[in-house]
């Protein structure tokens, strides 16, 4: 899919995009009822390309007023455990597929645990 594509969707009840200035674009979009989940889903592109997602979920609907300052990491290590136990159930254990990998981590960095996604070449 290109981002225009995924733009023309209009998907979440809010959507940013984000240039890092280095062939990558993330185009994030908040709050994206399935089922009784709310998603957090970023598009990572590169050149143009769909090469990653990252996508957290919660019962609740997720506070977009809130900023990085209100994560602890204890609630986000919590999330790390709950979306594996989602992963193995909606995907099973094996995490390496013939058209890319799977992966639940927390990013120090960032303050998050995230389910990431990354298409091979």
């Amino acid at each position: 899919m290109t981002l225009g594509e995924i733009k023309s969707m209009d998907i979440g009840e809010s959507q940013s995009e984000l240039d890092m200035g280095n062939g990558w674009k993330w185009y994030n979009v908040r709050n994206v009822k399935v089922a009784n989940l709310y998603f957090i889903i970023s598009f990572g592109f590169l050149d143009e390309r769909l090469k990653e997602l990252s996508l957290g979920f919660s019962k609740l609907k997720y506070d977009l007023s809130k900023g990085w300052e209100s994560c602890s990491e204890k609630e986000e290590r919590q999330n790390d455990v709950i979306f594996n136990k989602w992963l193995n159930t909606e995907l099973g254990s094996e995490r390496t597929i013939s058209w890319g990998e799977v992966w639940v981590g927390y990013d120090e960095k960032g303050g998050s645990s995230s389910i990431g996604l990354r298409y091979n070449n």
